[in-house]
């Protein structure tokens, strides 16, 4: 779980002209910022420790959505985005975290998520971070 989460954006109606008022849809672009600071729990001295890749999920119910490829930054360096969630089966999109995520006992980093997410009907969000800031 992040430490702090904000999600700066701007929703958008889009209603096709002679549409139905409940046939509306909407755009968000909006981009997500946030920081990691995750200690790894004490190691066994009687055993060897060995700590995969790191990787971030983001859950996105309806995928379909997604307007373009969304940019995703790891300490302001560009990392590719694949498809599904690598840690379960939800819907949503996941990426391997650089090597240079990992420091020791610790795995911390910043964050940046940009992306454009069309739907119709509702919007929700669910924030996970120990402080959320949410601005539409």
């Amino acid at each position: 779980m992040g430490q702090r989460a904000a999600l700066l954006g701007g929703l958008t109606a889009l209603c096709a002209a002679g549409a139905p008022a409940l046939a509306a849809a909407y755009e968000l672009q909006a981009g997500v910022e946030a920081s990691f600071d995750v200690r790894l729990p004490a190691a066994d001295p009687s055993r060897a420790r060995v700590v995969g890749a790191p990787w971030i999920d983001v859950g996105i119910a309806d995928v379909r959505g997604l307007a373009g490829t969304p940019k995703l930054q790891v300490a302001r360096q560009a990392v590719p985005i694949l498809q599904g969630q690598r840690g379960g089966s939800g819907a949503g999109v996941h990426a391997v975290l650089p090597a240079s995520a990992i420091n020791g006992e610790r795995i911390a980093f910043p964050l940046r998520l940009d992306f454009a997410l069309r739907g119709t009907e509702g919007l929700a969000l669910v924030p996970l971070a120990d402080g959320n800031r949410i601005v539409l």
